[in-house]
């Protein structure tokens, strides 16, 4: 999807409602500007990730708990 937007005075854009929505940006929502060729890409953070990813894997199993028993059985 493209839209076209035009820079304020100051240097902002407006980035509109259905991508906000689509990426979960908020007001203070940390974003990464990147520079390649000519084009300018932004993305949210790694943390902005993490923290949409919260839960997802909710009821599944324990990671820790796996790796814990895979070490006592190595030791034992």
């Amino acid at each position: 999807m493209r839209i076209v937007t035009r820079i304020g005075s100051k240097g902002e854009i407006e980035i509109p409602e259905e991508f906000r929505t689509k990426c979960s940006l908020k007001p203070g929502t940390a974003v990464v500007l990147e520079l390649s060729g000519d084009r300018i890409i932004v993305h949210t953070t790694t943390r902005e990730k993490i923290r949409k990813l919260r839960g997802f894997f909710q009821g599944g199993p324990s990671m820790s708990d796996m790796l814990l028993a895979d070490r006592r059985k190595e030791r034992d």
